[in-house]
């Protein structure tokens, strides 16, 4: 099933960095052939995502992008899991549209 998980922490960000978090607390491998890390940048974020294929032997795309402002003072993660080309516009638009606003725990 398509779908998108959006998180941020302030507190992850005092022990995590974009990459140990996408080595330390997500991982898909076993379940997925892993295509490798990519750096990721927009004008309000920069970091890394690792992309994934063929998950549990379909046609399902999983996407793990981990970012920082410029001030570092939060971390984010963003889930993408695609199955087809309209969850991959989707895709696009979420990438878009991103904003952490207001303060956070």
């Amino acid at each position: 099933m398509p779908g998108v998980f959006f998180g941020a922490s302030r507190l992850l960000a005092q022990s995590y960095n974009e990459d140990r978090l996408l080595n330390e607390l997500l991982g898909f491998a076993d379940q997925c052939t892993y295509e490798g890390r990519f750096d990721y940048e927009d004008p309000l974020y920069t970091g890394f995502f690792d992309l994934y294929t063929n998950c549990g032997g379909v046609r399902t795309t999983l996407i793990n992008l981990a970012a920082v402002p410029w001030h570092r003072a939060f971390i984010m993660l963003i889930h993408v899991k695609v199955m087809n080309q309209a969850d991959l516009e989707a895709l696009d638009h979420i990438l878009d549209t991103f904003e952490v606003i207001g303060d956070l725990p």
